[in-house]
């Protein structure tokens, strides 16, 4: 069984310092994100990302 971190997104400011050291179009290819969501969520403190774009960064950022 899955420990809840391993399952839960993260939260906003964790995906937002994540994102600061990664290159955003390759996230964007690896995750199918578009480039402009996940600027926003490194760029913006008041951004308000669906549940689902927070779980699939979250799983891409725990595994990269």
């Amino acid at each position: 069984m899955k420990d809840l971190t391993e399952i839960s997104p993260m939260t906003l400011e964790t995906l937002a310092r994540r994102l600061a050291a990664k290159r955003l179009k390759k996230v964007a290819k690896a995750t199918g994100l578009h480039y402009n969501t996940l600027r926003k969520i490194r760029d913006d403190a008041e951004a308000n990302p669906t549940l689902n774009v927070m779980r699939v960064l979250s799983d891409y950022l725990r595994s990269h």
